[in-house]
């Protein structure tokens, strides 16, 4: 319900283990039987008549502690059933990945009814898993904890790149689903502005480098309680990185215009029904950053998104930016960890 009430895909995930096949087809029917069904009758007993045509479905979750030919071999049961059941289903497959072995006898094994595979990976500065290096007490830990976690994006970056590198070599198509990312313990401690320039920098680089990649869904892990929405007993309101997720939204249904040479993932632009929408980040911690670039329009509207603090329990300020235009190119400069948005309107 909560699902439909935001416009989004449910995305379930059965226990391959502790459940049988047939519980998990029993589960498939109670979701998108008809109430003809022995299962969707229950479901249509209590208060739900049409079935809720749930697609996306993960054969287990984080799976690399069984045997890999093993989970093939289970895995492919529990899909079989649910398949049998509603045969539309497009599902997952978990594993240690990125792992050539495991691609291989799992991911692949598994192809002709299992096309996406997922991908998990929890960024931290040196991936301290206590969170203990997450230091704000003296200046220089500042700096360098909010240096290591806006650069922990290439992190996840690479473990794509190795991914894809994986399949690839199985000779079979499949598909990455980046489906949990976000900064180590982030659920356990409020947001910051060093996180929603890291949170700005992993849309970047998901929406230049998807196609590339063979990367369809992405997840970010978790939105709504601590990620991207907070929510306490009076009101809820959108964090650092709900803030960024807000800006990089004005991208969705627009062609993506990469711009070359840019390594950082700093700027990304897309033009939607004759509207360029370009999206600047400054990952600096203390240095102004200038952006240009050559465009024929006239600038419809443009905003900053900038704090004075990184530190945990901050937020984005929205205010004016000013972009002026040079010959053919239109300039900004951009504060220390900030990001902006400009749209223009071609000509």
């Amino acid at each position: 319900a909560l699902c439909r009430e935001v416009g989004a895909e449910p995305f379930l995930t059965i226990n391959a283990v502790w459940n049988t096949p047939e519980e998990s087809a029993n589960w498939v029917e109670y979701c998108n039987g008809s109430e003809d069904t022995k299962y969707g009758k229950i479901r249509a007993e209590r208060g739900h008549k049409e079935p809720y045509n749930v697609r996306f479905w993960s054969l287990g979750n984080e799976m690399g502690y069984v045997h890999m030919e093993g989970y093939a071999e289970m895995a492919g049961k529990h899909a079989d059933a649910m398949l049998k059941v509603s045969p539309d289903l497009e599902m997952w497959s978990s594993g240690p990945y990125p792992n050539d072995d495991w691609a291989k006898l799992s991911a692949a094994a598994l192809s002709d009814k299992v096309k996406y595979v997922s991908q998990h990976n929890y960024s931290s500065p040196e991936h301290d898993f206590c969170g203990c290096s997450y230091k704000y007490t003296t200046p220089e830990e500042i700096e360098s904890t909010y240096n290591a976690i806006v650069r922990s994006c290439f992190n996840n970056l690479e473990l794509a790149r190795r991914m894809r590198t994986s399949l690839d070599g199985t000779g079979k198509e499949l598909h990455i689903s980046f489906d949990e990312w976000n900064q180590w313990f982030s659920w356990y401690r409020p947001s910051c502005v060093g996180e929603g320039i890291f949170t700005a920098r992993m849309l970047h680089i998901f929406m230049a480098e998807s196609n590339a990649l063979d990367i369809p869904i992405c997840c970010y892990f978790q939105p709504v309680g601590e990620g991207a929405i907070l929510i306490t007993p009076t009101e809820s309101r959108l964090t650092a990185n709900g803030q960024m997720f807000s800006i990089m939204k004005e991208h969705k249904g627009g062609a993506l215009c990469r711009i070359d040479g840019d390594e950082e993932y700093l700027a990304l632009a897309s033009v939607k029904e004759d509207i360029l929408t370009v999206t600047l980040i400054n990952p600096d911690y203390s240095t102004d950053r200038e952006f240009s670039f050559d465009v024929k329009g006239d600038v419809q509207s443009s905003a900053l998104y900038s704090s004075d603090d990184v530190r945990p329990y901050t937020y984005f300020t929205e205010s004016a930016l000013t972009v002026f235009r040079k010959g053919k190119s239109l300039k900004t400069i951009l504060p220390a960890h900030s990001v902006a948005i400009i749209r223009v309107t071609l000509r």
